[in-house]
């Protein structure tokens, strides 16, 4: 042992940085036992020579902080060598075999002569899949029919002549096609080889399961895999606002069927719109993500009919009884207008503050200046003011007949202010909103209010800015810091963020309340505010995961944009007494939620909690899968 140690570090010792930078990686394994132990694994398993070169690859992608720390670049090539383990056939008809009922796949692929290349690339894919159960039905569309090279493969069929749209092909196709499972792929589709294994596993560990879908990546013309699209488990709102669910995904195809396929009349939509009438009526426990890259894009994709797939979507809206429009936003994705009820609710809108006029007067200003929505109360708090500027002022404000001021003398709690406050609301409607909240967006509220009325709702969040408009609050991802991060905090205006989640309407586990709408009645039925165990902290989080868990999907729209002078009166967690409750919120938090907050749904267990900037997780979140696949 004392030997092969010294051989392990004389071949590091050689590459000095990997030597320096073993810390950092013992730092991001987890620590020291759980290092030992994945090193005791690979040595078991892979040898020398493996370890070496892996440890290599991590120092590879990493770099030394000034202040000593190694942190990890954003390299896919390097992080896909060193946590993507393919599954060996022995152990895939291991796994196979221990399944009573195999999950039968059945995948059409057209082509046209134009796009032969790509053709062959997605035939070759399907041939060199891992899991052996499927079907393949090869459709032609054009003028003419080519011959397919499917090397006596019994599983493969390619129909004779072609039709004229790609609709009408995969129709056809389906005629054809027997299986528990549809697969339509487009020319340039590329399943990874363990595609349809990793989809099999999902189908048989989910058995209610109707609709899989997966991560994705794209293939350069030098061979090397780029753009990953780690995607947010079911998410309806960022569904609609992409435009989709991505380039593949396994359907139930009895249900397939049973909805008539795809229709010809949006030829160019046709997939979106089949998602669209596949989706209507699922519960969403049938909607699975499998959060694995399975599946590689080469060259770019076959672009969507705008007009045909905001008119599926607008047919969508009727169908379920929305009162709704579509229409594409500047930002390059969908933007679905709900309307508001007839009358409009009332909203009560509370905010807290204790002196400040500055921050105060700026606030409601621009709430009662700008803001179109029509039926609104402002609440004020005064949590005892007593800078006679200020007193003064909030006398004045009184004599506006949308504005109250209550006084609440005890210490600061942002939990309780907020509750007692809402018990004296006359509005339906709540709209928690900070003292240092100043209104960009004129229909803010508008917007707000048309998303937390409908009945899945839970609270609906704010794109908030910084004064020097960079982003603020983006919504909240889970696990960050250890219990809850801003996404893309920082970012700039006019960035898109990952997946263009930054400018995309979409559900998130939690959002902040500095500027958080919510119905009364849920407000009510979850209890508030948890004024006992989050007097400052984390109450916000805490109360969305408390509506997430009755059923509700809260929501964060980048359409409702105001500034956010952040905590400017609160002050800092920087003496004792502070500190003490801090760490005791953040420990009640980890107690309360447990798992769920290293396992954010809304967000990928591919992507770090390291950072707001959704990159890569080194390593990512889950098994080890080298533990069941080799």
């Amino acid at each position: 042992m004392n030997r092969l140690c010294r051989r392990i570090r004389t071949k590091l010792t050689q590459g000095g940085k990997t030597l320096r930078r073993l810390p950092g990686m013992v730092r991001h394994e987890g620590g020291l036992v759980r290092s030992a132990a994945k090193v005791a694994r690979i040595l078991r398993r892979e040898g020398v020579a493996a370890l070496i070169r892996r440890t290599e690859a991590l120092a590879r992608a990493m770099v030394v902080t000034p202040d000593g720390w190694a942190v990890f670049k954003d390299d896919y090539t390097t992080w896909l060598g060193l946590y993507e383990h393919p599954t060996t056939p022995e152990a895939a008809s291991r796994e196979i075999a221990a399944w009573a009922e195999p999950p039968r796949f059945a995948v059409v692929l057209w082509c046209s002569d134009d796009r032969a290349p790509a053709f062959e690339a997605s035939l070759r894919a399907v041939r060199d899949q891992t899991y052996p159960h499927w079907q393949l039905v090869v459709a032609w569309v054009g003028e003419a029919a080519n011959e397919a090279d499917v090397a006596a493969d019994p599983r493969i069929t390619v129909l004779d002549g072609a039709t004229p749209r790609i609709g009408d092909a995969l129709n056809r196709a389906l005629t054809r096609l027997g299986g528990d499972w549809l697969i339509a792929l487009d020319p340039g589709d590329l399943l990874a080889p363990d595609a349809l294994l990793a989809l099999a596993r999902s189908a048989v560990g989910n058995r209610e399961a109707a609709l899989l879908y997966s991560d994705e990546d794209v293939l350069g013309p030098d061979g090397r895999r780029t753009a990953p699209a780690f995607k947010p488990d079911w998410n309806p709102e960022f569904f609609l606002a992409r435009g989709g669910l991505g380039q593949v995904a396994a359907y139930a195809l009895s249900r397939v069927r049973s909805l008539g396929g795809f229709r010809p009349a949006f030829e160019g939509a046709h997939g979106f719109d089949l998602t669209l009438r596949f989706l209507e009526g699922l519960p969403s426990a049938a909607i699975v993500h499998v959060a694995e890259v399975l599946y590689h894009r080469l060259g770019p994709p076959i672009p969507q009919d705008t007009d045909l797939a905001l008119a599926a979507l607008r047919e969508h809206l009727t169908r379920t009884g929305a009162a709704a429009d579509a229409a594409a936003d500047a930002q390059g994705g969908t933007r679905i207008r709900y309307s508001l009820p007839v009358p409009p609710p009332l909203v009560t809108i509370l905010i807290p503050t204790r002196n400040g006029l500055a921050l105060l007067t700026r606030c409601l200003a621009s709430i009662l200046e700008k803001t179109t929505y029509p039926a609104f109360e402002i609440l004020v708090v005064d949590n005892g003011s007593d800078d006679p500027e200020t007193l003064n002022y909030l006398r004045q404000m009184e004599t506006d007949p949308r504005v109250r001021v209550v006084r609440d003398e005890r210490p600061f709690d942002y939990a309780a202010l907020n509750n007692a406050a809402a018990r004296l609301a006359r509005g339906s409607v709540l709209a928690l909103v900070n003292n240092d909240i100043e209104v960009i967006s004129p229909d803010w509220l508008d917007e707000m209010v048309s998303l937390a009325v409908r009945p899945e709702t839970g609270a609906v969040g704010a794109a908030l800015w910084y004064p020097d408009d960079r982003l603020q609050h983006g919504g909240i991802v889970l696990g960050i810091g250890g219990v809850a991060g801003h996404a893309f905090r920082f970012l700039r205006r006019g960035d898109r963020g990952y997946l263009g989640r930054a400018v995309l309407r979409q559900a998130l586990s939690a959002v902040t309340a500095a500027c958080l709408v919510v119905r009364k009645e849920l407000y009510e039925a979850v209890g508030g505010l948890d004024e006992t165990n989050l007097k400052i902290a984390y109450n916000d989080v805490d109360f969305c995961l408390r509506l997430r868990e009755r059923g509700y999907r809260n929501v964060w729209t980048p359409y409702a944009e105001l500034y956010h002078h952040e905590s400017a009166t609160r002050g800092l967690e920087d003496d004792p007494v502070k500190l003490t409750r801090f760490r005791a919120e953040f420990a009640y938090m980890q107690r309360r939620w447990g798992a769920l907050l290293a396992n954010d749904p809304a967000y990928n267990p591919n992507l770090t909690l390291e950072r707001e900037d959704f990159s890569l997780a080194w390593p990512p979140r889950g098994r080890d899968r080298t533990d069941e696949r080799s």
